[in-house]
């Protein structure tokens, strides 16, 4: 039942395109139009849109974790203003402060 709902979502975008796509002249490519239920979320900018919050994209905070230090601190403090992100902020707080105190030996 999933499926075909999904397929017929598909071709009636086909059949019936957004006016502003075919004023500008472009093609929808097919593989990457999928529909999605809502609670999933949408992946945007290195964040996810829920319906009731917007979170950190988990390869977002590995790469964060991965590369936080001293000298860009502020900026993915910055980054985590604008998600649910305490815990996290909190996290790379003792990071920082470990890999200055190992620094410092």
């Amino acid at each position: 039942m999933q499926d075909k709902f999904t397929q017929e979502n598909k071709f009636k975008w086909e059949t019936s395109p957004n006016p502003h796509v075919s004023r500008l002249k472009l093609r929808l490519h097919e593989n990457k139009i999928t529909v999605r239920k809502l609670r999933q979320g949408i992946d945007f900018l290195g964040y996810v849109v829920l319906p009731n919050c917007v979170v950190l994209r988990t390869k977002t905070k590995r790469r964060m974790l991965r590369r936080v230090n001293s000298d860009n601190l502020s900026s993915y403090l910055g980054l985590l203003e604008h998600c649910k992100g305490s815990r996290l902020e909190n996290n790379i707080y003792k990071i920082v402060d470990l890999a200055e105190k190992v620094s410092r030996f």
